[in-house]
């Protein structure tokens, strides 16, 4: 008789979590583990999603901790999830200690990890917090475009005029194309 492995169980748990129908997802969840498969990094990123979607943010930590307690550690795609709905649902300093948490443990934050803080702490607005980790962002990114382009905005929305003219003259500098800056809007 053909089983369902634990790739066909996370198929069905990604699909249900991405949808947010967690409760048919725990539902699979609990089938699998009924027929001897485990969780897997899968199964645990769709969970986070899921939850995200959810917005059930406490208890994506109670995940991240089963995962530490199991000995599967959280991989760049688990930590992004977790920080962009913590972002999300306002807690910004959680998902800030979610990204010191992600580089002390030898996960290479991108620039998605930075974006989702960036617009959070341009939201709250604590444009301090959000140029520090824009300057992290670069210090381990690089000076890419889109940070860029996304710091500039957002100053520019929140009326940062003068932080935002103070970027812009360095993108200019380094030659990057301006055609997601909305520099216009600085020139009106």
């Amino acid at each position: 008789k053909l089983q369902p492995d634990t790739v066909a169980y996370n198929i069905f748990i990604h699909h249900f979590c991405k949808q947010g129908k967690l409760s048919s997802a725990f539902r699979v969840l609990k089938d699998m583990e009924k027929k001897g498969c485990h969780k897997t990094l899968e199964t645990y990123n769709s969970l986070v999603l899921g939850l995200g979607i959810q917005n059930q943010i406490f208890e994506i930590h109670g995940l991240m901790d089963e995962m530490k307690e199991k000995g599967i550690s959280p991989n760049i795609c688990t930590y992004n999830t977790a920080i962009k709905y913590h972002c999300e649902g306002g807690k910004v300093e959680d998902a800030t200690n979610l990204l010191y948490d992600m580089m002390q443990k030898n996960v290479t934050p991108n620039v998605y990890s930075f974006e989702y803080l960036i617009r959070a702490f341009c939201k709250v607005p604590d444009f301090g917090m959000a140029q520090e980790v824009f300057e992290t962002a670069v210090s381990i990114c690089g000076q890419k475009e889109g940070l860029c382009s996304l710091m500039f905005n957002e100053l520019l929305a929140a009326g940062q005029l003068l932080k935002a003219t103070e970027l812009l003259e360095v993108v200019l500098d380094r030659g990057f194309e301006l055609g997601t800056f909305l520099y216009k809007d600085l020139v009106e």
